[in-house]
């Protein structure tokens, strides 16, 4: 059975189905639903450039809660061998290379042990959970699952390097242990269960008032993000009015009788991106030191393509800025033609690229 829908969404910041899984089980009654990637819609795989499990966790977990606007948890473990000085260790997925199969990185993980005696094959899995809000900020936990290395691979649970790990007081490989057995020692475990009671507090605070611009009391409130860092912020966001080509023709030709459509769509994309926080409830007013608005007629559509790109150095992004400077440009063709075509359609409104931020630099999909 599903969770019950009025509790608040947490999306799982992984594509890793076997991560999924456990993540599933681990976190079974704590009060959120757990949403994949895969089920929101969302493609994204960011790339891991911390030097610790947890910078790594911290850099999916606000990559997908940038990309999707929801509560994101994601997590970086590895395998840490004593007698290969920590290793894989951070680079346990791309040991012998990302694209290698788990069944030969063990392969060569074994052959590497192959003469360390039995007294000398300490190992434990370590995990790192970052569990972040959709308004940056965000709390991490460790776990860790001490054990050995056994000499060969055995057992058909788990994934991973699990058929060589000896995590179970009775000898037993992580592949040889039950899921419900794993669950209750595994690193992701140990992890999840320091992580359960946060999660059982901010889902009462989130079901309290469902918004992060609501308070508990139900008091509109602006996020504070007086803790955030500043950095340099930039969001791309693109759309287009679809009209006739009369329309068009006109529009290029200088035949609208309001005057020059593109020269006054563009000023007022300017002008909207600079007062935003006058249009939208609870946005920051920023000091933008950016704005381009470019509007590109395109005879395939017929339609004018809108591009806006906006650019600060702040603690907040400028994705409503970039989408209100591309809403109010479309809105002005639209007002100045209409006249002479109101079947015109305003559509495909969105933003492809933001950067800066704890979640670095994300390009969508589609966009690439």
């Amino acid at each position: 059975m599903s969770d019950h829908p009025s509790r608040p969404t947490l999306l799982l910041g992984t594509n890793n189905a076997g991560k999924v899984r456990e993540l599933r089980d681990l976190l079974s009654g704590c009060g959120w639903r757990l949403l994949t990637p895969a089920e929101a819609g969302i493609t994204l795989d960011p790339e891991e450039t911390g030097t610790t499990y947890e910078e790594n966790a911290r850099l999916k977990a606000h990559a997908f809660s940038a990309a999707s606007g929801l509560w994101s948890l994601a997590d970086d473990s590895g395998l840490e061998v004593d007698a290969l000085d920590g290793a894989p260790g951070l680079h346990s997925a791309r040991f012998a290379g990302a694209e290698t199969p788990h069944t030969e990185k063990v392969r060569i993980l074994l052959h590497a042990l192959a003469q360390t005696p039995p007294g000398q094959r300490g190992a434990r899995f370590r995990a790192s959970f970052v569990l972040t809000a959709p308004d940056g900020r965000d709390w991490s936990v460790e776990g860790v699952w001490e054990g050995t290395i056994s000499n060969e691979p055995r057992g058909a649970h788990g994934f991973g390097y699990d058929p060589i790990f000896i995590g179970a007081a009775d000898g037993r490989t992580g592949a040889e242990m039950t899921l419900e057995e794993k669950s209750r020692v595994s690193h992701r475990a140990r992890a999840a269960q320091a992580l359960l009671p946060l999660l059982h507090r901010l889902a009462g605070e989130a079901n309290a008032t469902g918004l992060s611009h609501v308070d508990a009391r139900g008091q509109a409130r602006m996020v504070d993000v007086s803790a955030k860092d500043e950095t340099r912020r930039v969001a791309v966001a693109k759309g287009r009015v679809l009209m006739r080509a009369e329309t068009l023709a006109l529009i290029e030709g200088g035949g609208i009788a309001k005057g020059n459509v593109l020269t006054t769509a563009q000023i007022a994309g300017v002008m909207a991106a600079k007062r935003t926080h006058e249009l939208i409830p609870m946005c920051h007013p920023l000091l933008l030191t950016g704005i381009d608005v470019q509007l590109t007629p395109d005879a395939a559509g017929p339609s004018v393509e809108i591009t806006a790109t906006v650019k600060t150095t702040g603690k907040t992004g400028v994705e409503m800025e970039a989408l209100t400077a591309v809403s109010i440009a479309a809105l002005t063709i639209y007002d100045m033609c209409k006249a002479v075509d109101r079947g015109m359609r305003i559509e495909a409104v969105r933003v492809v690229e933001k950067h800066g931020g704890k979640s670095g630099d994300i390009v969508w999909s589609d966009e690439r």
